[in-house]
């Protein structure tokens, strides 16, 4: 059985028995949410997308608030029923659907969304996507929890459960964070954040780093634009980016 297929009978078993009572519609706070679509909805302006591929898009609970003018867009997500959810609210000439099967290549683009789905998956798998990521888009926007931290970056099945530090052992990406959220579910606190990940060269990724913005959810600069090699630029865009992220602070 390969990665896709494991992955695709965990969470259909987690989707099946509404585990994460998606059902019943938890999500993260509403203003938590119009921060993350306010974030992708300027990166997606200020940086020029014309196309962008979302892997583990589920049902689209979040980003068809996004104005997708001018924007081809793919989602992809290893839950058929979730596929056809997506595919009957918002299909459009611009906006497509698709089922994540083994053997399947994604599509290029100028940017690759990825929303709580690595906190899921096992590291290997974590390392596998990185890596062809990297191969395929200028940009990529990872969002998973950092908190609750006491299993962060732990191996685990897929469907299980923990805490995803990129910029840690054992995956020690070099990635700043564009926004931080807080939020409580099922009566236990969480953190999540959204790290900004490169490209290799040839598909444009070390060459320039991004028009963050100037909202109080983007990391503040004087220079908007920064055109350097990626550690400097990254010391510049976070500073203490790989600090120890706890609730409060």
């Amino acid at each position: 059985m390969g990665r896709i297929d494991e992955a695709q009978a965990a969470f259909l078993e987690i989707y099946q028995k509404d585990v994460w009572g998606i059902g019943d519609n938890i999500e993260p706070e509403p203003e938590n949410i119009e921060r993350y679509v306010a974030l992708i909805q300027e990166f997606l302006g200020n940086n020029e997308i014309r196309s962008v591929v979302e892997f583990g898009c589920s049902a689209w609970p979040h980003l068809h608030r996004v104005n997708w003018d001018g924007i081809e867009y793919d989602g992809f997500d290893v839950v058929e029923a979730l596929v056809d959810v997506a595919t009957r609210r918002y299909e459009a000439r611009n906006i497509q659907f698709h089922v994540m099967t083994d053997g399947a290549r994604l599509p290029r683009a100028d940017l690759l969304i990825c929303k709580d789905v690595f906190q899921h998956l096992p590291c290997s798998d974590i390392k596998y996507y990185i890596g062809i990521f990297k191969s395929l888009y200028k940009y990529m926007l990872i969002t998973d929890d950092i908190y609750p931290d006491d299993a962060t970056n732990k191996d685990i099945e897929y469907g299980g459960y923990r805490a995803v530090r990129l910029d840690l052992e054992p995956f020690n990406e070099r990635c700043a964070v564009l926004q931080r959220l807080e939020g409580k579910t099922f009566g236990i606190d969480w953190i999540k954040r959204t790290s900004l990940l490169l490209g290799s060269p040839e598909v444009g990724g070390a060459a320039d780093y991004p028009l963050l913005g100037k909202g109080s959810d983007f990391y503040p600069g004087k220079a908007k634009t920064l055109r350097r090699r990626i550690m400097k630029g990254l010391k510049a865009i976070a500073p203490g980016a790989a600090g120890r992220d706890e609730p409060g602070k």
